[in-house]
């Protein structure tokens, strides 16, 4: 990178962070004050906007703001974040840092700035689009997808459903026994804490939906359930 240009000091910024990230992310992962900053930016960045009249200016500031945000993250999410931390929407958008955004967004290679971000990280960044409602939103599913990508994907290949209203009770007690005795209980009691990421629910933006709750469970008693609680089995196209 370069800082030639008059928005020099605050592509040091960038830079800088990048750093940090890179050294820390993956040890200590985001800083405090990195929350607070993303707590306020991400939900305005990647949440559809509530209804403003069409003739305001701030609707066209703030249009302009999460078009450019989303152009960086086009480019790299690595940047993106780092972008995010250290440039407020007013200066973003502002005609003098409009030369770095154009070398932000044309980079060809995003190697030299990646960079990784613990477990810890993650789950600040899911309990935050649940708590402000846009875990359902494409940048923000692409952004995790890309940042916290697993090392092999799981491969689906019978689903089930469908169990009496007289054995929801039961069958949730079942599924909490297969909670406690998953692999993943079991690898978060090894290593301390008493927190667990077994259960992640979605809250979707529109209020009028359902959400839902993906819930990590022991695969020998999943199949014994199927089974008990006689399932029906589900077409996978």
């Amino acid at each position: 990178m370069s800082s030639s240009h008059p928005e020099g000091g605050r592509y040091k910024q960038i830079e800088r962070k990048i750093a940090q990230l890179q050294s820390q992310g993956l040890t200590e992962g985001l800083t405090f004050e990195d929350q607070e900053v993303l707590k306020h930016r991400l939900v305005f960045i990647w949440r559809e906007p509530e209804t403003i009249p069409e003739a305001t200016a701030t609707k066209s500031r703030q249009s302009r703001a999460r078009h450019f945000y989303r152009m960086v993250q086009d480019s790299s999410i690595y940047l993106f974040l780092a972008v995010v931390l250290v440039v407020p929407p007013t200066i973003l958008t502002s005609r003098v840092f409009q030369p770095v955004l154009g070398q932000l967004i044309g980079i060809e290679s995003d190697d030299e700035f990646r960079f990784q971000l613990n477990a810890k990280a993650q789950k600040f960044f899911e309990s935050t689009a649940a708590e402000q409602g846009f875990a359902t939103e494409i940048p923000y599913i692409s952004f995790m997808g890309s940042m916290f990508s697993a090392p092999e994907t799981r491969d689906i290949k019978l689903a089930y459903s469908l169990v009496s209203r007289d054995h929801v009770e039961m069958f949730f007690k079942e599924i909490l026994q297969g909670v406690v005795t998953s692999q993943m209980w079991a690898t978060e009691e090894a290593q301390g804490g008493n927190t667990t990421g077994c259960m992640t629910i979605f809250i979707p933006s529109n209020q009028s939906q359902d959400g839902s709750c993906n819930i990590m469970v022991d695969r020998t008693m999943l199949i014994q359930s199927i089974h008990k609680f006689k399932m029906t089995k589900l077409k996978l196209d």
